[in-house]
Formats: C-alpha cells, structure tokens, sequence
C-alpha cells in the first residue's frame, strides 16, 4: 500500500510511471514499423531478378502535439507509426533478350492491358507472348491493348514493333500499343503480378517522351546491396527498440513493486 503525507510526491510518481508507461509504448511501435519495414525490404529482394518490378519504401512518421496538465507542465503525447509504403519508379536496367516478344519502355509510360472483367491494368513488364487467340498478351494471359481498344492481334510469320510501340506483322502495321503516363505514378495501386490500377489520386496525361526498345526487357530498380543494408540496418533497431522495451519493463516493476513500500 502506498501512503504519502505529501500528497504532490504522489503526482509526480504518477507523471514518471505514466513516462515509463509512454515509454513502452513508443518502444513498441517503433518495433511494429521496423519490422514492417523488413517485409517491404524483404519483398524488394524476393523480387530482384523480377521483370519491370518497382521496389517499395517505407516511410514512418512521429505525430507530435502538445497539451498542458494540472500542473501547467508541458507534456509530450508522441505516436510513431507507419506512414505510408510509396514505390519507387525510377527506371531499372534494360537487358537485350533478342526475343521480338519482348519490349521494353524508355521513358516515364506504362502498358496498358485488359483484364479477364474487361478493367485496365498497367505494367511496366513487357515480357509478352502470344495467346490461344493469336492476341499480344503477357505471361499471365492479360491482353495487350491497342490503341484501337482492342487486343493486337499478331496473326502472321513475323512481328516487330517499332519505336513508336506500332505493331507490324509480315511489314504491315495492324495497332499500335497502348502506352499512357500518369500524373502521379506513386498513386497508383498495386494489383500484384507487376500490374498497377489507376486510383482517384491520379490521371493520364498526355505522354512526354517514350520509347519502344524490341528485343528488350526492363530490369528491376532493386538495388540488392543497398536492400541487405537496409535490411541490417533495420534489424539493428528493431534490437534497440527491444531493450528499450526491456528497460522500461524492468523499471516500471521496480517502480510499481518497491517505490513507497513500508518497510
């Protein structure tokens, strides 16, 4: 039982076992967006050798705001949490394949493909092949769009396209791709299997410069150095945040268990 003849040593016990408390507290959502941060990292490097795939960043953020208590002290209420996952769109690197499927974007645009419900879907992957029915279309079975509207139907004994993204088969061109460029590409939604859906956040415009390069597929941008850095890095806080935790237990039960005990 506590008992104290001054009753202000009482407030501020409470005010350092609320510290301790907030302490805990911060320690432990530091470790929820470290640990985050790790799946992102991890992702990142799963997808390394990935065909146009667009690494990950994490970003946290501490929100911090200012009240006054009874006894007119300033008091900190800080929230440390994840922010939001942002992708990186820088370009990666472009390997020659030599394969006349394959076709790889210089420039800020996206393929535009067709989903089995007939909704858009954009990559940045132009590994192509031909379908069942003779249409352009990617590993998954997603059917190139032209810019008629329709899927490029390549029927014939040779097919090339240009670097303007027209598809010509045996010489003559039938479509050419559907490229667009949008406005705020970090708004865009991953769908998985390197495919992105326009949200509201965002909107086409009308593409600057843009190159089709045949015979080429664009890199992943991840940098896997860089990636096992971060990843150590982050391992490294994770850690610290522990023992912070760790601390802040041991002495929030020395404060609860002994403080004020009658001997």
């Amino acid at each position: 039982m506590l008992c104290f003849s001054n009753p202000w040593r009482m407030v501020r016990l409470f005010n350092g076992r609320w510290k301790m408390v907030k302490g805990l507290y911060t320690a432990c959502e530091g470790m929820k967006a470290n640990l985050r941060k790790q799946e992102v990292i991890s992702n990142n490097l799963a997808n390394v050798n990935t065909t146009g795939f667009k690494k990950s960043e994490l970003f946290a953020r501490t929100y911090l705001s200012h009240v006054n208590n009874d006894l007119q002290q300033p008091f900190l209420n800080d929230e440390h949490t994840i922010d939001e996952v942002v992708v990186d769109f820088s370009p990666g690197p472009m390997v020659a394949t030599e394969n006349p499927l394959d076709a790889a974007i210089e420039g800020d645009g996206f393929f535009t493909v067709i989903m089995p419900d007939k909704s858009l879907r954009y990559t940045r992957s132009g590994a192509f092949t031909i379908d069942g029915n003779g249409h352009l279309a990617t590993l998954h079975g997603e059917k190139v769009l032209g810019e008629t509207g329709k899927p490029i139907d390549v029927h014939g004994k040779s097919m090339s396209i240009n670097e303007s993204g027209e598809v010509l088969i045996d010489g003559r061109m039938m479509d050419k791709i559907k490229m667009v460029q949008f406005s705020e590409p970090s708004f865009l939604v991953k769908q998985g299997y390197n495919l992105y859906a326009k949200s509201e956040k965002t909107e086409e415009i009308q593409p600057e410069f843009m190159k089709i390069h045949q015979g080429h597929l664009e890199g992943s941008n991840v940098n896997p150095i860089e990636s096992m850095v971060k990843m150590i890095t982050g391992m490294r806080n994770y850690e610290a945040d522990e023992k912070a935790l760790q601390s802040e237990d041991q002495t929030l039960s020395k404060a609860v268990n002994e403080v004020g005990r009658i001997r």
